[in-house]
C-alpha cells in the first residue's frame, strides 16, 4: 500500500526512496525467474527505475565473461557488449528507448528495417527479435565499440539527438 503522490513527490523522511525500493522489489520478485536466466534487466515503472546485472552471474565475473564470450561466438550479441559494462549499457539502452519513445521513431525504424537483412553482421541476432533489442544492442556497441559499426553509430546519433531535443533544448 502506497500513500498519496504528494507525499511521495515531497520525499518526506526518505519516504520516496523507500516506496521506490518497494516497487522495484515487487517487480524483481515477480520477474526473478526471467531475471536469473538473463544477464541483466532494465526496469522503468512508476516510482522506480534502474538497471542491474544478474546476481547469479554478477557474483562470478569469470563465469559472466565466459557466458558473454559464448554469445559473441554465435553472433547473438555484438562483441562490444561482451563485458559487464557492455551489458549495463545494453540495459541502459532499453531505458533510453523507453524514455525517448524510440520504438515509434521513424528514423530508427528505417535503420532497423534496413538492418534486418544485415543485422547479424551489423548488430546481432538478438537485435533481430524486436526494435527494443536492436536499440539496446546498438547502444551498447555505440558506447563500447572501437569503433562502432555503421548501424550502431546511426542509432547512437539518433539517441543522442532525441535526448538533447527532449531534455536540453527546452
Amino acid at each position: 500500500m502506497f500513500p498519496d503522490k504528494e507525499r511521495i513527490k515531497s520525499g518526506q523522511s526518505g519516504f520516496a526512496a523507500r516506496a521506490a525500493k518497494a516497487k522495484a522489489t515487487i517487480w524483481y520478485n515477480e520477474n526473478i525467474n526471467r531475471f536469473n536466466r538473463a544477464r541483466g534487466a532494465a526496469y522503468n515503472g512508476k516510482g522506480a527505475s534502474g538497471v542491474g546485472v544478474s546476481r547469479t552471474l554478477g557474483r562470478d565475473p569469470a563465469k559472466f565473461a565466459e557466458s558473454l564470450a559464448n554469445d559473441v561466438k554465435t553472433g547473438w550479441i555484438p562483441a562490444a557488449r561482451a563485458t559487464i559494462k557492455g551489458t549495463a549499457d545494453h540495459e541502459f539502452g532499453h531505458m533510453l528507448a523507453g524514455l525517448l519513445g524510440l520504438r515509434y521513431d521513424s528514423d530508427l525504424k528505417k535503420i532497423w528495417d534496413w538492418s534486418k537483412t544485415e543485422v547479424k553482421w551489423e548488430v546481432s541476432d538478438n537485435g533481430k527479435q524486436n526494435i527494443d533489442e536492436f536499440v539496446a544492442d546498438a547502444w551498447a556497441e555505440y558506447r563500447n565499440g572501437k569503433p562502432p559499426r555503421a548501424a550502431a553509430m546511426a542509432v547512437g546519433h539518433i539517441v543522442e539527438k532525441r535526448y538533447v531535443s527532449k531534455f536540453l533544448l527546452r
